[in-house]
Order: structure tokens, then sequence, then C-alpha cells
């Protein structure tokens, strides 16, 4: 992946405090936290660590500024080991929705291997030999639903 811009701010975008788990403000994934407003995280100065040190890929400058994850309703993270990416929806129809339709489509285009996390869920897609990896249990500890070509 290129970089876009190394200076990205979030802006509007607060797809994070919604698609993201919080365990400092025991918040689950896919439920939107209560100290976000229309105009941002109203405890942004006092925020927890894990809002703090938390950087989605679209800020990191890895993606143009359509996939912004508030535009698309899924927040890109890279995986532990780097080699693929995990998007968090904002809600369960998010990935099925035609921004994200396009943002995968963009992704698949280019052989990247996603897994997309929903909930307890987790469904794949990527090239092969990435699917054969999920199939194989390297990505162990989730529950993979529709792994497909």
């Amino acid at each position: 992946m290129t970089t876009v811009s190394p200076q990205r701010i979030c802006g509007p975008c607060t797809a994070c405090c919604t698609a993201m788990r919080v365990a400092e403000l025991k918040k689950p994934c896919m439920v939107a936290c209560g100290d976000v407003s229309p105009s941002g995280c109203t405890i942004y100065p006092t925020r927890p660590g894990g809002c703090r040190t938390f950087q989605c890929l679209w800020l990191a400058g890895e993606f143009a500024d359509e996939h912004r994850p508030d535009r698309t309703g899924l927040v890109p993270t890279a995986s532990q080991d780097g080699t693929f990416l995990t998007l968090f929806p904002v809600d369960p129809d998010a990935p099925h929705r035609p921004a994200a339709g396009s943002f995968l489509a963009w992704l698949a285009d280019r052989g990247v291997g996603v897994v997309v996390a929903v909930g307890e869920r987790m469904f794949a897609a990527g090239p092969r030999e990435f699917l054969d990896r999920v199939r194989g249990g390297a990505c162990a500890g989730s529950t993979h639903d529709g792994v497909r070509d």
C-alpha cells in the first residue's frame, strides 16, 4: 500500500468510536461511544489510553480520501503480524453497503487479504494463499464464517 498523506487528521470521522472495542470504557464493538458528539470526542483531552494510541490505517495515510472509515463504514487495521488487514465495521450491515463493497473490491484488485470482524464472527477474502492460511488456522482464535475464494 502507498502512503497518501502522512499529515492526516480524523476530522469529522468518528467511525472507530463505534466500530472498536474500548476496554477502559467497557464499550463493546459496533456500539457508539457515549462520549462522542457531532463535533467529536467530548473527553478528548482525557480519553483512555486505548483511544490515544489507536490509529487506523486511513489516518496513517495508507488509503485514499474516499476510503475514510466514516465513508466506507469499515475501520482498517493491520493484523498483528502485518500480513493482512482486519476491517472493523461500524454496524453489522456496513460490509454490505456500496461504499464498503467498493473498498473491498479495491483491496481485492490489489491482492490484499482481509478479515472483516463482525462482532464475534469474521469472514475473509483475498488471494488463494491467504485464504488457505485462514482455513489452516493461521488466524487462530477467531470464527471464520464464509471463507471463500
